[in-house]
Formats: structure tokens, C-alpha cells, sequence
């Protein structure tokens, strides 16, 4: 919404790129063209789109501050570029909040260790890769964590409670 805000004034061009809430959404990609399209050809068309306004808009941000990263990645062949670009890029600025939800997680364990975390929203809809808690989890600040289908045996779950020392609210699925 902000970015198709920049067009109405050329004072608002570079407004978006200031932003410390940045929420992608892929269901917002499909235009009227696309819905004439197969399923399988919109699908496509979509998640490159998707991915290309991504990766132009984490390249362009000039701000210093992140509040809140939120991300919904819904095509495994595009996931693993995008999770490892989105972490890295969301860790470097500090966010409180940060929700992912992609068919893998794999290999996010940065994300473990980002001490400016308050909420952290992790959801895999793919089963076949477990989430990996890393051997040491640094998340003091973190109050609300939800973690949905992942696969955790009782060594992850200590490492990850040790490492989060005033979690209040906890939501394990899956």
C-alpha cells in the first residue's frame, strides 16, 4: 500500500522507503490479467513478481529502524532465496516482531540470536524440514513465540526455553 502511495505525489516517492513495518503478502500480486491465466500459469506469475518486488524493496530501504518484518512466502521454489535474504536483511535492523511463513525455515537460525526479538511468528507448512534450534538461543527480550509445524524434540525445546528467559506467552503447533 505505501509503495502504491508513492505514486499519487512525487514528495511521497521515497516515503515507502522509510517504513519501520514492512509486511509482504503474495495474495496481493494477482492482477485482473493474471486471473485469465491457468492455474499453474498464474501461480508462476505471481510468485516472480512477488519475489522481484522483494528483493527490489529490501535493496532500496533507506531506513535504520525495523518495528515489525512480516513475510508470507508460498511457493517452495522460490523459498529458500527469499528466507535466506528476508532473515538477513530483518536481523541487520533489530525488528520487534517478526513473522515468517514459508513452506521450509530451513537454515534461519539467525533468527535465534537476534536479541531485539519481542514476538516471533515462525510457520513451515512443509514438514519435511524440522526447524532447527541452534545450540545457543539469545532471545532476552522475547515475550510471545509461536512456532507452527515444527518438529521438536525435548534437547530443542530446553535450548530454545533457556534461551528466552521472560517468554510469557508460547504457542507450539504442529
Amino acid at each position: 500500500m505505501a509503495v502504491q502511495t508513492s505514486l499519487v505525489s512525487k514528495r511521497w516517492v521515497n516515503l515507502w522507503t522509510s517504513l519501520s513495518r514492512l509486511n509482504f503478502d503474495p495474495h496481493e500480486f494477482v492482477s485482473v490479467d493474471e486471473y485469465r491465466l491457468s492455474i499453474k500459469e498464474r501461480k508462476i506469475a505471481v510468485n516472480a513478481k512477488f519475489k522481484e518486488f522483494v528483493d527490489m524493496l529490501l535493496s532500496r530501504r533507506e531506513a535504520s529502524f525495523l518495528d515489525t518484518f512480516l513475510i508470507k512466502i508460498l511457493d517452495k521454489g522460490i523459498c529458500c532465496d527469499l528466507v535466506r535474504s528476508c532473515t538477513s536483511f530483518a536481523m541487520k535492523f533489530n525488528p520487534r516482531v517478526f513473522s515468517m511463513e514459508a513452506p521450509s525455515l530451513y537454515k534461519s537460525a539467525c533468527i535465534f540470536s537476534c536479541e531485539s526479538i519481542e514476538e516471533l511468528l515462525l510457520k513451515t507448512s512443509c514438514w519435511s524440514f524440522p526447524q532447527e534450534i541452534p545450540e545457543v538461543v539469545n532471545l532476552p527480550r522475547i515475550r510471545m513465540l509461536q512456532l507452527t509445524n515444527s518438529r521438536l524434540d525435548n534437547r530443542s525445546i530446553t535450548r530454545l526455553f533457556s534461551g528466552c528467559p521472560i517468554l510469557e506467552d508460547v504457542s507450539l503447533e504442529g
